[in-house]
């Protein structure tokens, strides 16, 4: 039977370094096993600028949510897809293995959240999701450990 070889975690510091290098502009902090960051971003030019959090250990996926401005229903009243409870954004399937913690998040997470964020904008006006994905059930977010 092949082994597969064991996933080499990036560390929180590490982490860090890469956002803070790719974003100067977002603030991060390492408090109790918890890499924290918040920054800008904005999808497109003619997009608002969205104010978002990211809260990252090395035991689960990372969760991110939008602070500001807070995320709207459509026109039909719907809240938007591809959110889980609290209003993380679902930017990956865990079953997948499209994260896992060997990877970057400056390079995965964030421009994914870009793009959630872009289809976001591109649903409030049409009410269609076009940005595609399964969404796992609600339990599973954390898998992929």
């Amino acid at each position: 039977m092949a082994k597969f070889p064991k996933i080499k975690p990036v560390n929180l510091a590490m982490q860090q370094f890469f956002i803070k290098n790719l974003y100067p502009h977002w603030n991060c902090k390492i408090v109790k096993n918890q890499l924290t960051c918040s920054g800008e971003i904005k999808p497109t030019e003619l997009s608002r600028t969205y104010t978002i959090g990211i809260y990252y250990t090395l035991k689960k996926n990372p969760k991110v949510k939008v602070m500001e401005p807070k995320l709207e229903s459509n026109s039909e009243g719907k809240k938007p897809p591809h959110l889980y409870p609290d209003d993380f954004l679902c930017l990956f399937h865990p079953w997948f293995n499209e994260w896992n913690k060997s990877k970057i998040i400056a390079q995965t997470i964030i421009p994914w959240t870009s793009l959630w964020l872009y289809y976001y904008e591109i649903w409030l006006v049409t009410g269609e999701w076009k940005g595609g994905g399964i969404h796992p059930p609600k339990k599973n977010m954390d898998e992929n450990e």
